[in-house]
């Protein structure tokens, strides 16, 4: 296992440290227990393996002492991330939100101009047909009218392009800049009426 991991971290290097002491523990257990004990060599074998178990002992006892350490390391680490996470969720979720707001915004405005738009088709007359005073003088009117309704959306659109410069949505800012110049021609046209 250790040889997979190239840099291991301080808690898997502890947790590797006291698998090996476990392993040993159990094979000197083993070991130990099948030993027929006939001869002076045989307890000094004895001897010096029960040595390496109670050293093993220790290791084992230094390494759960180790680990724990470690964990409390590891999972101080893991509530630093959380909580860095948790305050970019919060940006995340104010940013999401604003863009939400905007492309609202921008909807309405949408429809604002959609509904302006309607009303300028209402102006057209029918091909050849003839404007007598009192339709000039209508349509006059209703220009005029139109006119003071277009500036504020022009305005509104241009404050939305540049809030969405700011918070720098840049499809936003790409549809609202179009929308101020779609308005802009609008103006251009009506003052082709207004001749």
């Amino acid at each position: 296992m250790a040889s997979k991991i190239k840099e291991p971290s301080p808690l898997v290097e502890s947790v590797l440290v006291l698998d090996s002491y476990l392993s040993e523990i159990v094979r000197l257990g083993d070991k130990i227990q099948t030993m027929d004990l006939k001869s002076d060599f045989d307890f000094e074998q004895a001897q010096k393996l029960m040595n390496r178990f109670a050293e093993c002992g220790q290791g084992v006892s230094d390494g759960v002492l180790k680990l724990s350490q470690n964990l409390t390391k590891a999972r101080a680490k893991a509530e630093k991330a959380a909580e860095v996470i948790a305050e970019r969720a919060t940006l995340l979720e104010a940013r999401h939100n604003l863009h939400q707001q905007k492309m609202q915004d921008f909807s309405l405005l949408g429809q604002k101009v959609a509904a302006l738009t309607l009303s300028l088709n209402d102006l057209k007359r029918p091909e050849g047909s003839t404007l007598t005073d009192e339709d000039r003088n209508n349509l006059k009117t209703r220009l005029a009218d139109f006119d003071t309704q277009l500036e504020p959306l022009i305005q509104e659109a241009k404050d939305l392009r540049t809030s969405a410069q700011e918070s720098r949505i840049k499809t936003l800012e790409q549809s609202t800049e179009s929308l101020v110049q779609k308005l802009t021609t609008v103006r251009k046209q009506l003052e082709t009426f207004k001749a």
